[in-house]
């Protein structure tokens, strides 16, 4: 209504939309589980790493060491 009267943008419109709906969408929706996250340990060999980070569906891929709980840096 407040959009139609031209006191709200159609970007906050869309954006208030979205906020309403969020009681439609789940965890599932928008998270995936950490065993599907592609990550890189920085111990593998340097050829291996280029190798999983250039065959990934991801633009960016964390970067731990020794243990996935210990992100040490983003590959993008």
């Amino acid at each position: 209504m407040q959009h139609s009267q031209g006191q709200i943008e159609k970007h906050d419109r869309d954006m208030l939309g979205g906020l309403l709906e969020l009681e439609e969408i789940t965890v599932e929706d928008v998270m995936i589980h950490r065993k599907q996250i592609d990550a890189l340990d920085i111990d593998d060999d340097p050829i291996q790493i280029i190798r999983k980070a250039t065959e990934s569906s991801h633009s960016r891929l964390p970067l731990y060491k020794e243990d996935f709980n210990q992100i040490i840096g983003l590959v993008h």
